[in-house]
């Protein structure tokens, strides 16, 4: 289950693509027989009709190599009956004809069998198809285990991917497994990782600088308890179970004496809930907008699946609260202020969600909300009235009983209720009579507003994630509330699979289901004409979120199961807690977002940052600061800190000329910086970027500016360097003192005799660097050199005149990134980028063909939807349609792994004029700032 919601979520999950073996089947609708034969055949001994078998057991283009794992063998029948390859080693390691490699069939007896086999190509761009003939008599009662071992692996192979349909790959091996007599063997989680990215691309760096990883590392969602084994009957009270006990931070000393001001439905929103605040309804729908049209497709290309949950859909339909209806009827006049807020972030699994409104004309927002309330019960003969009064406050609302419509509405002053949920709306309530702590209460949230001011920068939406809201995530509770949730998720998806074919044609009748798999309080599970339902856990449409579940008791695994998890979890804590806070200012111009998470982690992924920048800081004017610098990376550094001197006592071990605190005469900073120069033109003009970098890489425009505060100090370093270099490789590099407009500076080449022809792969290069009184520069372009001193020599003339004044938004780490670097590193890189839309675009393929051979005159797209409530979507922007010669789903824009369509496909970043972005360390936690300014209209 995935319970990070698209609406909350800022953690972004990262692809590293590791090759993966899965033969691939396609199978042709089989009809009822009497009997079936069973053939196993290696392809070397299979009888072609049609075409050659590729040779070679090349493994092919490096470009190709992300894509192995989807470039897999597969087969189909020209009748009924069922074809697999078999996948016995890793295709990138063999031939088509290697040993092993065979096909294994299932059709009714006593006929001949025709068919199709697709191949890859040697290079792996593509497949190749074949034509072959199998006898009759070449059938075998033996090759049925082997036919029932591949179809297992299979399956098998598939739900490891972790792609869409997970389920019913799921349940293909459990009941392949039972044909065979044997049990389901475990998920290989490993190979789920591959849907991940590598941290060292362009999205590991967003994911650094926004403070993504920062969530992730605090927040751990994703962190689920283990299955429980036993059905035990010595159960232990919950209230027993201790949840997390580190301290909470005390926010007193950090608050200013002036209050700031606060959002006023703050004052409605429980102290121990997520809440995000809108100072406008123009601003509620704006966030909500960029989000469908920009945010859903960049993390659609960062993640793993490309699906579209539905849940903004969804969650109107239920609430009977269609926003863009709302805003044609009332207007943004009629609402001040709004707010989301719930008791947990599982938005995609189930959750009680409520929208506040502040309006000075509540009746308005009631009688409009209650008529849409009304209009839900006319289309609807199961969805029914519901009324009552709350702590002395009257509601009204709507309900199915599947929840797809779950409308409470109330008022209280001149606040508007709107939940899916009936204990939620009492909460709600109980806390605006002031029967319960308000987040407006908390002094976190009042430090939260003293740093981000209501109504500065444009401000768009402001999220919190209270201490106390914290801890509810992680309490006995909600931890063990949402592992059973999860478990119950699973039954229930088993169950669907189980019944496929009755609710795909309508034909389910309502009955009582039964499982084997322990889950406690699962309650009655039941088949509906929608599918199947837990009266404990709701459907897989909407799980019952975790705060209506009712759980007093626990098993003893379960106890010891979260008594674990929250020993490991709380030792990330030196002292304190962790509240979150981010503020997004969005406007047709610029998204922008800042961060606070304080504190991090003992075990952060920052902590050499913070180890190597704490103490220090970036100045205004680090950098060498100049309009003609496309990009600039500047970290602070604090030569006194404990890992730049153990860095420098390990260089001072390997060479004992050099001092050993090697960095002491480092100022605050040091900045790597790209220059506008004609080797980006030619690099932009090549066809071939990887080959163009490999002969020009010496003239890369990029230079390692260092901030001196000590002269006497660098030049003694670089003379002990000069010398370990001379002494360790005698003759091997020639140093050059030169001039430039009367500023001298250094030219290391290697040395002739180090390589006689001079033709070799080092003989072209050379290393510059020049030292002023305040600065150390290091770069392989000579002119950039030349401009940097140039700039030097204008600023202590005082004549400078190019400086740029884009402010860094970190104290220790900064990166600025201009439209020209970002369009030419994007042309370099489209060709990963491609690979990354293909892989997620092909991932959809397995689960479609699956549908579309069971039900094809149905469309696999719409089918899937309706059973699993999930849209599969081409991040290429193309249609799914099915592709007979090829007897395969494909993507019209990205075609199949057997045919692959080349497009112009352009990044969500390609809008993007600039970006900057920075991190400050601060109160043992972090703050990211991230600024991203696009064209207008894109």
């Amino acid at each position: 289950m995935n319970h990070i919601h698209s609406g909350k979520r800022v953690i972004l999950h990262f692809l590293a693509v590791f090759p993966f073996c899965a033969g691939l089947a396609i199978f042709n609708p089989s009809t009822s027989r009497a009997a079936d034969a069973y053939f196993h055949i290696p392809l070397a001994k299979l009888n072609l009709t049609e075409g050659s078998l590729p040779a070679g057991d090349s493994v092919g283009n490096p470009r190709s190599w992300p894509l192995m794992q989807l470039i897999q063998p597969y087969a189909t029948l020209d009748g009924a009956g069922e074809i697999y390859v078999s996948a016995s080693r890793p295709i990138w390691q063999r031939g088509n004809n290697a040993p092993g490699q065979a096909i294994s069939v299932c059709a009714p007896e006593g006929r001949e069998i025709t068919g199709r086999l697709f191949l890859p190509k040697p290079d792996f761009s593509g497949l190749v198809q074949v034509r072959f003939r199998i006898s009759s008599t070449n059938a075998s009662p033996a090759a049925r285990s082997e036919f029932l071992g591949e179809k297992q692996q299979f399956y098998q192979q598939l739900q490891d991917r972790n792609l869409p349909g997970a389920a019913w790959f799921r349940h293909q091996v459990a009941v392949t497994a039972a044909q065979r007599g044997t049990k389901p063997g475990a998920a290989n989680n490993f190979n789920r990782r591959f849907n991940r990215f590598d941290p060292f691309t362009v999205e590991g760096t967003f994911d650094l600088f926004s403070g993504s990883r920062a969530l992730s590392e605090n927040l751990q969602l994703d962190r689920a308890l283990p299955p429980i084994s036993t059905n035990a009957t010595n159960l232990e009270n919950i209230t027993n179970l201790a949840g997390i006990t580190v301290s909470p931070m005390d926010w007193k000393p950090l608050l200013a004496k002036t209050q700031p001001a606060l959002d006023p439905l703050a004052a409605f929103v429980p102290a121990d809930q997520h809440a995000i605040f809108f100072p406008s309804f123009t601003a509620l729908t704006t966030m909500i907008d960029e989000a469908e049209a920009n945010g859903t497709p960049l993390l659609q290309s960062f993640e793993a699946r490309s699906e579209d949950a539905g849940s903004r859909e969804r969650y109107q339909k239920q609430l009977c609260l269609g926003l863009n209806d709302l805003a044609r009827l009332l207007g943004p006049q009629v609402v001040a202020s709004a707010a989301f807020t719930g008791s947990d972030p599982y938005l995609r699994a189930g959750t009680d969600l409520a929208v506040l409104f502040e309006t000075p004309n509540p009746h308005l927002i009631l009688a409009t909300v209650a008529a849409q309330q009304a209009a839900a019960q006319a289309a609807d003969a199961r969805v029914k009235p519901v009324s009552g009064k709350m702590a002395g406050v009257p509601f009204v609302g709507a309900l199915a009983p599947d929840r797809s419509v779950s409308s409470y509405l109330a008022s209280v002053s001149n606040v508007v209720f709107v939940a899916n949920s009936r204990k939620q709306l009492e909460y709600l309530v109980r806390t605006a009579l002031g029967q319960s702590a308000a987040l407006s209460s908390q002094d976190e949230y009042v430090y939260f507003r003293q740093q981000y001011p209501r109504g500065a920068d444009n401000e768009t939406a402001f999220l919190v994630l209270s201490d106390a809201t914290i801890r509810r995530w992680c309490g006995p509770l909600w931890r063990i509330a949402d592992s059973r949730r999860t478990r119950a998720a699973a039954v229930l998806s088993e169950l669907q699979a189980a019944h496929l074919d009755e609710l795909v044609r309508h034909q389910a009748v309502s009955a009582a289901l039964h499982s084997d798999y322990f889950v406690p309080d699962l309650g009655e599970l039941k088949l509906t004409p929608a599918g199947v339902a837990s009266s404990t856990y709701g459907t897989l449409d909407f799980l019952t979120p975790v705060s209506e579940l009712s759980l007093a008791a626990v098993t003893p695994e379960e106890a010891q199961a979260y008594g674990r998890w929250r020993d490991n979890y709380q030792s990330n804590w030196r002292q304190y807690f962790d509240p979150i806070a981010v503020r997004f200012s969005v406007s047709p111009s610029k998204l922008a977002a800042d961060l606070i998470v304080m504190p991090l982690i003992a075990g952060t992924q920052y902590h050499q940052f913070v180890d190597f920048t704490m103490g220090a800081q970036i100045a205004p004017d680090a950098g060498d600061p100049h309009s003609t610098a496309l990009a600039r990376l500047a970290l602070a550094i604090n030569p006194q800190s404990q890992a730049v001197q153990e860095a420098g006592n390990l260089v001072g071990n390997m060479a004992p000329g050099l001092k050993a605190n090697f960095l002491s005469w480092l100022g605050q900073s040091i900045t790597l910086y790209a220059d506008d120069d004609g080797f980006w033109s030619d690099l932009n003009a090549a066809t071939n970027t990887e080959l163009f970098l490999e002969h020009a890489y010496a003239r890369l425009p990029v230079a390692l500016y260092c901030e001196v505060k000590s002269s006497m100090g660098v030049v003694a370093f670089l003379t002990a360097l000069h010398a370990f270099v001379d002494q360790s490789a005698p003759k091997m590099t020639r140093w050059q003192n030169l001039e430039y407009n009367g500023r001298p500076y250094v030219k290391i080449t290697p040395d002739k005799l180090s390589d006689p022809s001079g033709d070799g792969p080092d003989a072209d290069w050379s290393v510059y660097y020049a030292v002023t009184p305040d600065s150390l520069t290091i770069t392989l372009s000579e002119p950039l050199l030349k401009r940097a001193l140039n700039r030097q020599a204008a600023r202590i003339g005082g004549q400078a005149t190019n400086l740029i004044t884009k402010p860094w938004l970190g104290r220790n780490l900064g990166f600025q990134i201009e439209q020209k670097l970002i369009s030419i590193l994007l042309k370099a890189t489209h060709d990963g980028y491609q690979t990354q839309l293909q892989t997620l675009s092909w991932n959809n393929l397995p689960i479609l063909n699956e549908w579309k051979r069971l039900y094809p005159e149905q469309d696999p797209v719409k089918l899937h939807q309706q059973i699993w409530g999930e849209q599969l979507i081409c991040p290429g922007g193309g249609k799914y349609v099915w592709n007979e010669s090829w007897q395969t789903m494909e993507s019209t824009a990205l075609g199949h792994p057997g045919n692959p369509k080349a497009g112009d496909f352009a990044s969500p970043l390609a809008s993007l004029v600039d970006a900057n972005l920075g991190l400050t360390f601060e109160n043992q936690g972090l703050r990211a700032n991230v600024v991203l300014n696009r064209s207008v209209g894109k």
